[in-house]
């Protein structure tokens, strides 16, 4: 997988913390479960919590990725997440 370090979008974008965690767990079947934290803030110091869980077909392009440490591109497989944010910042509105 890459690592993302920084994140733009319509607002002035900014950075992803340090303090982030990702699991993908396998199932019997084909698929894999995602749960991904993340900690985001922005360039004017407001901080977004995300949290997504999802699911991903673990076909030969990622497995053969998950074993070997590798990567994938966008588009090699299928998967749906369902992210989640908070922010506590009053001057903040997502």
């Amino acid at each position: 997988m890459r690592t993302v370090e920084t994140f733009k979008g319509r607002r002035p974008g900014g950075k992803v913390l340090p303090s982030c965690a990702g699991c993908l767990l396998f199932d019997a079947g084909v698929l894999g479960h995602l749960d991904v934290r993340i900690t985001l803030e922005t360039q004017d110091g407001a901080h977004i919590y995300v949290q997504y869980y999802g699911v991903i077909v673990m076909n030969e392009k990622v497995s053969a990725a998950s074993e070997q440490g590798g990567s994938t591109d966008y588009g090699d497989t299928y998967f749906m997440t369902q992210p989640r944010f908070e922010n506590g910042d009053s001057h903040f509105t997502l």
